[in-house]
Order: structure tokens, then sequence, then C-alpha cells
């Protein structure tokens, strides 16, 4: 029923899933766990999806708590206003309960539909685009080295470092090795919107990994070079790793425009 579930939850999205797209459909299947899909039928058919992921939550103060991810929520537009999705979030809510889930979060792709359940915005996201040739670039980071490693060498390395992060920042979720290989790690050429594969680049100190930064590379030429640098995510361990790796992306030559679509609101990149 995997196939059906996906293309229940595309089709109400308003896109297609790639018949022949093998590779995507493994990625679904490694991500999801089973036992936590409610699917919603109609006889045969799938009308309804919803699901979440078992994530582990920091919390203020420190602590991890066992969260509940909510996630691809959709109602065929033939079956809505009939308690539809208020039977899923119901079942939502009691599977939570019984696995000891005190915590529950989503992104909300229509944020009205939710309010009505319990939920409220939690935190803001901060959309960042700078032009580097007005940044002020500066030195290097004493005792800092920065250094571009290919996706193998990042698989063992990137996790350990969002770990020590994860555990010390609120609001920050833990991550899977299913979720680091299919959604962290995966690349596929369809989604990079015209620019480069993937690139990670780690800030060590005498030897030790301190942070890293995940970002794309789009080129433009028109008389001058303007191509951009598209950060996924940068995840510093240490202040000077911060300073590092944030010098490390100013300095790019011929992509001078650096965009971070989710950089944290509380980071302090807006006090320099």
């Amino acid at each position: 029923e995997a196939p059906a579930l996906r293309q229940a939850q595309t089709a109400t999205f308003g896109y297609d899933p790639d018949p022949h797209d093998a590779e995507g459909a493994a990625r679904v299947r490694a991500v999801i766990e089973k036992d936590r899909m409610l699917p919603v039928f109609d006889g045969a058919e799938i009308v309804a999806t919803g699901g979440d992921f078992a994530f582990d939550m920091t919390v203020p103060g420190g602590g991890q708590v066992a969260t509940a991810g909510l996630t691809i929520v959709t109602v065929r537009p033939t079956h809505t206003r009939r308690g539809v999705l208020t039977a899923m979030m119901r079942a939502h809510f009691d599977r939570a309960k019984e696995r000891g889930e005190p915590l529950g979060g989503l992104w909300a792709s229509e944020v009205p539909i939710y309010g009505r359940f319990g939920y409220g915005a939690s935190t803001a996201t901060s959309d960042v685009k700078l032009d580097a040739r007005f940044a002020g670039r500066g030195g290097a980071e004493d005792g800092v080295s920065v250094r571009l490693v290919q996706s193998g060498e990042a698989r063992q390395l990137l996790p350990g470092m969002f770990d020590q992060v994860q555990v010390n920042r609120p609001g920050m979720y833990s991550r899977s090795e299913a979720w680091w290989t299919h959604r962290i790690f995966s690349d596929p050429e369809r989604y990079r919107d015209g620019a480069s594969s993937m690139r990670y680049a780690i800030a060590e100190s005498d030897g030790e990994p301190i942070g890293y930064v995940s970002y794309r590379q789009k080129a433009s030429w028109d008389t001058l070079a303007e191509g951009e640098i598209r950060i996924r995510e940068l995840i510093p361990v240490t202040d000077a790793g911060y300073r590092a790796l944030w010098h490390f992306i100013v300095s790019i030559d011929l992509f001078p425009i650096v965009k971070y679509w989710n950089n944290p609101v509380d980071d302090p990149l807006q006090f320099f």
C-alpha cells in the first residue's frame, strides 16, 4: 500500500510522483514507519493520509523529550468537511499518548487548520540573503581551517557534530540513521533547481571537527559573476567554528550572493 499512500499524498499537494522513480519510492519506504501511518480508506481507495515521525526534541533546561512529528496530512477534495481530518488527529493523539510522547509538532502547510487541534506557532523562520561583496571579509579565524569533503566523509563526520549541537539547543530534534541517509544525504538532480550537487565544508581545530556547512552553488553570468551560494544548513559546534564557516562562505569567488532560507532566528549574523 506504500505506492497508493504516496500517490494519495502527492496528488493532494498538487504534484505527481514519477512512476519510474524507484529510488524515490525506496526513500519513502525507508523513512516512514508503517505503524505510525494513518491512511483513511473509502472502500479500497486511500482518500486521506497522515502519520508522524518519532523524534527526540531538546527542551529548555536540557533533556530530550519524545516527540510525535505530524506529517503528510492530506484529505482528498471529494472527502473534506466530513470529519476525516478530525478522526485522523484523534487517532494521532491517542497513539502518541500510548507511546509516551508528550510533545507534538509539525511544519504546517496551512496554519489555520491546526489551531482547533491545540497547535500554535512555536517559532519563526529567518530567510537570509546577502551580497558578500559588501560583507567585509576580514581575516580567517585563527587556529581554524576549513576544508571541503566528499559525501562519503561527510556521512562519517556530520552526524556526530549535529548530535553535539542538538542536545544543547532547545527545539532541535534528533535524526535517525534513515533520516540522514534518505533525507539529508540523498541528492537527486531533480531537486537541485539548476544548482550544483551538495557541497560539504568542515571547520577543524587541532584536527577536530568543530562545525560544518552544506550548500549548493548556482552559477550566474551577466556582465559579472553573480553566482549564488544556497546554504542548506550551517551547524557550528563552537563559536570559532561559526566564524570560520561564515568567513569561508562569504569568501567563495564568483558566488557573491549568499542565501540561507532557514537560518535560526537567534543567529548572531544579524548583528555583524
